[in-house]
């Protein structure tokens, strides 16, 4: 049995975020799909009328769910709205070449609250698809959102309507609803289905949002309030487009620009797929993990060298957690040669890294294994310094969860010493030295 000292050094103790939770994945292919349908046993799908009680006459969206989860949520009704910014920090904007968006009207801050709302629609992101229909592959779907949609309200409706749709016309408003729910759905996971979790939400203003290889906003869905809430990643100035990722943005770029052809009919010219100017870290980089081969060290921009390093960076931050596991337990063993300067190298050049790809909603894992690293050192402004950046980014801090996450991490802050990890690489340098001594 391991001793409660090598227990004090395991991942778990110290809470999220540091560790990573697996979220179940997406059906890719026709067998994964069929497999999942399988598993959840009633395929059948119903329309679920969703109202903020159950005395309300008014409608605020359609959701298309399975039969599993039909009665799991707010049967009493799902209550008022949640409150947003007031008033809101954006304006909906005709946008060169990409329709409308949403634009910042006054600078928005690091881990703001843009907007939170709710869906107009939802629908399962994997549907048993019906080739016998008349009307094809997706027409008992269409059916569906046909015959619900006159109970949304006349507001809702137009909305919906005004949304882009870049999927396959037949000419009738079942196809039409189902095509812009295709097109501007965004992913709304409700967990207690444990084999068919994935949603498509179109939402009235956040679906608007453009996408960016590099955004600097991301999304966050509450399943116990249906609302999705939209954060900064980084400031946002005045005038500039608010943009979400439509994508898998650790994939290369040839395989991003490929999904986004195939599932939304357009080719991404962001900074990070058509660069203009060399992409430089805002500072040196120190620890060898980082080290990126052939990197052009010439001001002239290589376009194809550019795309070629930006993807070597996003498959290192991709992998870098397991890394940063490694490393950790490395750095707490009473056997281990490891400096404390190279493991705080590792996560503050990950920082770097992530920010100069636009991927900065990856980065609160670094920023609370610096927090925990300098509560092993016994370091309290260390601690708190970065302590308080991790709960100032507040969108990991979602559901009753997340409050009390964010409620243990205040109090970790206030009092570092009772951070779990407090003194813990103090303590076994204190046990390699008495080993030594022996």
């Amino acid at each position: 049995m391991p001793s409660s000292k090598t227990n004090r050094t395991e991942l778990p103790r110290f809470g999220w975020p540091i560790q990573v939770k697996p979220e179940p994945c997406l059906p890719t292919t026709p067998e994964e799909a069929e497999a999942a349908f399988s598993a959840n046993g009633d395929r059948s799908v119903a329309v679920r009328a969703c109202r903020e009680s159950f005395q309300s006459t008014s409608v605020f969206c359609l959701w298309i769910v399975y039969k599993d989860l039909l009665n799991e949520y707010a049967q009493q009704g799902w209550g008022p709205p949640p409150e947003f910014p007031t008033p809101p920090p954006f304006s909906i904007e005709p946008i060169t070449g990409c329709g409308r968006g949403m634009v910042a009207n006054r600078v928005i801050k690091t881990g703001e609250t843009i907007l939170v709302e709710r869906p107009i629609v939802m629908h399962p992101a994997a549907v048993p698809l019906s080739p016998d229909h008349p009307r094809g592959m997706w027409g008992v779907v269409e059916d569906m959102y046909e015959v619900s949609f006159p109970h949304l309200g006349e507001r809702e409706r137009s909305l919906y309507m005004d949304l882009w749709n870049c999927k396959q016309l037949t000419g009738t408003l079942g196809n039409q609803l189902v095509g812009i729910a295709r097109t501007n759905g965004l992913q709304s996971t409700f967990t207690r289905s444990k084999h068919l979790p994935h949603y498509g939400g179109v939402y009235p203003n956040i679906s608007r949002c453009n996408h960016s290889c590099g955004p600097n906003a991301t999304v966050k869905f509450d399943e116990e309030k249906m609302a999705m809430r939209l954060l900064a990643n980084r400031t946002i100035s005045a005038r500039e487009q608010i943009t979400i990722s439509y994508t898998v943005l650790g994939d290369p770029c040839a395989d991003r620009q490929d999904d986004l052809k195939t599932k939304y009919v357009f080719t991404c010219a962001c900074k990070h797929c058509k660069p203009t100017k060399r992409s430089r870290p805002s500072r040196p980089l120190k620890h060898p993990y980082w080290n990126i081969p052939n990197q052009t060290t010439s001001d002239q921009v290589d376009v194809e060298a550019e795309i070629y390093v930006s993807d070597v960076r996003r498959d290192q931050i991709s992998d870098r957690l397991s890394h940063a596991e490694e490393l950790w337990e490395e750095w707490l063993s009473p056997l281990s040669k490891q400096s404390d300067r190279d493991l705080l190298q590792f996560h503050e050049d990950a920082l770097v890294i992530i920010a100069q790809e636009g991927m900065e909603f990856t980065r609160i894992h670094d920023i609370a294994y610096l927090a925990h690293a300098c509560a092993a050192l016994e370091d309290e402004g260390g601690f708190r310094r970065w302590g308080n950046m991790l709960i100032s980014l507040s969108g990991w801090s979602q559901g009753d969860e997340g409050g009390l996450q964010m409620k243990t991490w205040q109090d970790w802050v206030r009092e570092p010493k009772t951070s779990p990890a407090w003194g813990l690489r103090v303590q076994t340098r204190g046990m390699a030295k008495g080993k030594g001594k022996a």
